[in-house]
């Protein structure tokens, strides 16, 4: 009785998908309704979403001959500034201890 029951459920599931040939054709021949637009041309930007340093191209490595502990900066940054100009003062206590060593290593 089973089997029968799982039978006739499968078919009846088959038959309900049929559809007479006259439907479907009808269906499909339906004009479909669209807008037209005339092309043109836009400008179109995609945003850049990047990382790294910035730089510019006149920037300048800096060096000096004696290492020390700043003591006054005498310019702000972006500030133009000239060759010779005083950038920086540095604290010459310990600059100054390192030159009495010197000294007294060389005295002896």
């Amino acid at each position: 009785m089973s089997i029968f029951r799982n039978y006739l459920v499968t078919c009846l599931l088959i038959l309900a998908g049929c559809a007479p040939a006259e439907e479907k054709k009808s269906a499909e021949s339906r004009p479909v309704q669209v807008k037209v637009q005339p092309a043109e041309t836009r400008e179109f930007r995609i945003p850049v979403r990047a990382t790294g340093l910035l730089g510019t191209a006149t920037e300048m490595k800096l060096s000096f001959k004696t290492g020390g502990i700043v003591k006054k900066i005498e310019v702000r940054e972006g500030q133009s500034v000239s060759r010779g100009e005083v950038l920086a003062v540095l604290d010459l206590s310990e600059i100054q201890a390192q030159v009495s060593q010197a000294s007294i290593g060389l005295e002896k």
